[in-house]
């Protein structure tokens, strides 16, 4: 582990960047590793990968105009939480991309997508990276939305979980509730 002048680190190739922050591996053999602040803990990863965070945790969004303007692309790259602030019409796949290159087999993700449906736009499909997952797409209460809300956001929540290498290997859960 070093530190340049310019305050960046490098651990094995890995950069990060500090200010006015401390950082102490406490025990090279097991990997834990703590991010001070004044000698106050705010992060600590454990040996078995868990980050535990001491204070609140910040999520960018991307905001856009609808989902069919953007292709109904979601990329990982750009959030985990996409709202989207014009009226929608029809039924939507939502294309989450930039996943399968970043999930390896074991692992997954969520996504909120937020829709402001005019009793007509709502999303009632969902692929991985263009490719429709083999373990198709769950919904709670057993069947995809019909219909978007008269009003006010529908906020939809996926999780996809990686079950293997292929670019199907994918289960994705969703469910669907109208904020008005």
């Amino acid at each position: 582990l070093t530190t340049n002048a310019s305050g960046n680190t490098t651990n094995d190739g890995v950069s990060m960047r500090l200010v006015d922050t401390d950082l102490s591996i406490d025990n090279r053999e097991t990997g834990l590793i703590n991010f001070l602040t004044a000698g106050t803990e705010r992060l600590r990863i454990t040996s078995d990968g868990t980050a535990i965070f001491k204070a609140g945790l910040v999520e960018k969004y991307k905001q856009g105009t609808t989902l069919a303007a953007a292709s109904n692309n979601v990329a990982l790259t750009s959030g985990n939480v996409h709202r989207f602030t014009t009226n929608e019409s029809g039924a939507q796949t939502v294309n989450f991309t930039g996943v399968h290159a970043t999930l390896a087999n074991g692992e997954s993700v969520s996504f909120t997508v937020i829709l402001t449906p005019n009793n007509s736009g709502y999303i009632n499909a969902a692929t991985v990276d263009g490719v429709a997952p083999y373990g198709g797409l769950k919904w709670s209460g057993g069947s995809a939305p019909s219909a978007g809300g008269a009003s006010g956001r529908d906020v939809y929540t996926f999780t996809i979980f990686k079950d293997g290498s292929a670019t199907n290997s994918y289960e994705i859960f969703g469910a669907m509730t109208n904020y008005a």
